[in-house]
């Protein structure tokens, strides 16, 4: 089975590389009166539409804050500027000015709402926002550092040092044994809300690799083959889910409370009832007692594989 985009997926911004090492083209598109802004406060983006039709709330330069922060170029589309704003700084009246009818919303929620193509953007511009806020350092002398190609980088002021965005691989698997697919609980003191087992990749790590090692570390199982699914950008703050799905090749589980909160085997037609819940925004199941992630994460993706396409 295809699987679907995954959301914060699907950017249709052309994000210019080559043409921002042109100067005179950078400064004629940071200048364009026709620019589009997207405007974050605390990394929360300006949403319009409300709750019947979510979208971005593009501004133009005109109806910022004065004292708005970093600036990002996310990309040109229809020969149209489009860039990320940080407006965080700016008096609570200057926002309520700039969101009018419309409101800041929190990423998750918005990205749980937007259109496929809006939630790409949305993971762009909030990683790159807050990279730009974890980076006014150097790391090599200690020197601030200055944005440069429109934000696509940092240059020390002392040493020269070139600092350029980093993404974060994940994985995150749907382990399963038969019938029965484990699931795990990342924090007891949560609902009982069961998800995949993911981690961060190590260095000199195959994503296969990764897997194991993350499965057998949280859980106990040990795994045999890995399968690649799909991927997912998760801008919190910037990773990359690398979806897979693996056969057990062990049962008893082992819990590491360090990592989770808790591990089970669930057999498909429970999982099946869990992700039904999910589907329809309802949370955990009281048929089951327990639920699954909702369907803008790439662990129900995996989950809805599993349960869809009998992997």
């Amino acid at each position: 089975m295809t699987p679907a985009a995954n959301t914060f997926s699907g950017n249709p911004l052309d994000r210019s590389s080559n043409e921002r090492r042109d100067r005179a083209w950078l400064e004629a598109t940071l200048a364009d009166p026709a620019a589009r802004y997207l405007a974050f406060r605390d990394l929360d983006p300006l949403i319009a539409g409300g709750e019947a039709s979510p979208r971005l709330a593009w501004r133009s330069r005109d109806e910022l804050p004065d004292a708005e922060g970093e600036q990002v170029l996310l990309g040109v589309r229809d020969a149209t500027p489009h860039l990320a704003v940080d407006v965080s700084a700016a008096p609570p009246a200057d926002l309520d000015a700039l969101a009018g009818g419309d409101a800041f919303m929190g990423a998750r929620d918005a990205g749980a709402a937007l259109p496929l193509e809006e939630t790409g953007i949305l993971a762009q511009a909030r990683s790159m926002l807050d990279w730009h806020a974890r980076n006014g350092f150097c790391a090599t002398c200690g020197a601030g550092t200055v944005p440069r190609l429109g934000g696509d980088m940092r240059r020390c002021t002392a040493c020269d040092a070139e600092h350029f965005p980093r993404v974060n691989p994940v994985v995150i698997v749907l382990v399963a044994r038969g019938d029965r697919a484990l699931l795990a609980n990342p924090t007891a003191r949560r609902a009982p809300m069961y998800t995949c087992v993911a981690g961060f990749m190590e260095p000199g790590e195959t994503i296969e690799e990764a897997v194991r090692r993350e499965v057998f570390e949280e859980t106990g199982v040990r795994v045999g083959a890995v399968r690649y699914h799909s991927t997912q950008p998760w801008p919190f703050p910037s990773s990359l889910m690398i979806g897979c799905h693996a056969e057990a090749v062990s049962a008893e589980i082992e819990v590491d409370h360090e990592e989770i909160g808790d591990a089970q085997w669930f057999t498909r037609e429970d999982v099946a009832v869990a992700l039904a819940s999910a589907r329809e925004g309802a949370g955990p199941s009281p048929d089951v007692g327990f639920g699954v992630p909702p369907p803008f994460t790439i662990a129900h993706q995996l989950i809805r594989a599993w349960i869809e396409g009998g992997e």
